[in-house]
């Protein structure tokens, strides 16, 4: 650039020696009728070369001004983003404080300051669920969406405003347009199963969560997904089972223990349809099989009830499978003195007085060692 600049400015000088040397004359110019003005061919051209330097020079200096004025503009823009952001980290920080209306504020602030700003849009639209504003959250949710389509955050916020809104057909729709989309994505296809959850369509959930697990590679990713096809088929059943459809509760909770054999929840629930269509040596012998499986304080507690003529023998084999296993101990002694036994969830601590497959209280599945334990006796000793 400053070669093609300066390259007619040195044809100029070399014209200058030229004719200063070799070619000294005059010109005359007619600057009015009659009047003329003889001047040297070295003067024109030292004109011309004067005029060229100090074009250049203007050049330059006009180029230096636009780009410290582009500099200072760069510079104010990225102070301003810098504030943005961090009001936005303020905001998000008063939000998980629980201090919404400083939350909002600060966000108000933000979207009137850069309304195409993405991620203050979608914080915008969880302050305004958490507060109870559910419309306004999908609407702002939505312009979030508008400026990236391709989000998946955004499209799970949506779909959580539709659950709080109670439109969980909309939701479920969302989803299906956006799996049209990205059909092989396991998010959206974990968010359909869930949303297929709440709404009790449980087959459905339970197609979906096989498609999870046809696409998922890994193998602790593979056994995560097969736990949850355990638990999907085994909320079917509960279904059927309240239905009265022993026969097909068996045939769900017979596809989860063979998805998951370790799932104590399943072999429970299909003990109890067996029995349900009283096939009560078949219920036996799923449980025993859970036992020396599992060695599930609930499965001997279930076996022991099922058939209160044979304790002892099941006692004295119990503690010959599993010797070292603390948790048998409070079954073992309870049904012996025949006293009542807790059940406690081993995620919350809840404790319920019956046996739960799902816990009430934080919705977790039993594990295979759930906590089973004596009563803690009342003050008068009852």
């Amino acid at each position: 650039m400053a070669f093609r600049l300066f390259l007619p400015l040195f044809f100029i000088f070399f014209a200058f020696l030229y004719i200063a040397l070799l070619n000294p004359g005059t010109v005359e110019f007619q600057y009015a009728p009659g009047h003329t003005v003889a001047l040297p061919h070295v003067a024109l051209v030292m004109f011309a070369f004067l005029a060229g330097t100090l074009s250049l020079s203007l050049v330059y200096f006009f180029k230096g001004v636009g780009d410290v004025a582009n500099d200072m503009a760069n510079m104010f823009r990225r102070l301003r983003a810098a504030r943005i952001e961090g009001s936005l980290l303020k905001a998000r920080q008063k939000a998980g404080q629980g201090q919404m209306d400083k939350a909002m504020r600060l966000l108000e602030n933000i979207i009137s300051k850069k309304p195409g700003l993405f991620e203050a849009h979608l914080l915008h639209g969880e302050v305004l669920r958490k507060t109870g504003r559910a419309r306004e959250a999908l609407r702002a949710h939505s312009q979030a969406l508008a400026l990236d389509p391709a989000n998946l955050g955004a499209i799970i916020q949506i779909k959580e405003d539709y659950m709080a809104l109670g439109e969980h057909e909309a939701a479920y729709r969302l989803l299906e347009q956006v799996r049209g989309r990205m059909p092989e994505d396991h998010a959206v296809l974990a968010e359909m199963r869930d949303v297929s959850v709440q709404l009790g369509e449980f087959h459905r959930a339970a197609v979906l969560q096989r498609e999870i697990l046809s696409l998922t590679a890994d193998a602790v990713s593979q056994k995560a997904e097969q736990v949850k096809m355990a638990e999907t088929y085994c909320l079917f059943a509960e279904q059927l089972l309240a239905d009265g459809r022993f026969d097909a509760a068996r045939d769900q909770l017979d596809m989860a223990l063979k998805v998951e054999p370790d799932f104590v929840c399943a072999a429970m629930l299909l003990a109890s349809a067996l029995q349900g269509l009283s096939r009560h040596d078949e219920a036996g012998a799923v449980l025993r099989r859970q036992f020396e499986r599992t060695h599930s304080p609930v499965a001997l507690l279930k076996l022991a009830q099922m058939d209160p003529g044979n304790r002892e023998e099941l006692f004295a084999r119990a503690r010959g499978i599993a010797p070292e296993e603390k948790g048998l101990e409070p079954v073992l002694i309870a049904l012996e003195n025949a006293r009542g036994l807790r059940y406690r969830c081993a995620a919350c601590d809840a404790v319920e007085n019956s046996y739960f497959p799902q816990c009430p209280s934080c919705g977790n599945w039993n594990t295979a060692n759930a906590a089973v334990e004596e009563p803690v006796p009342s003050p008068d000793g009852q």
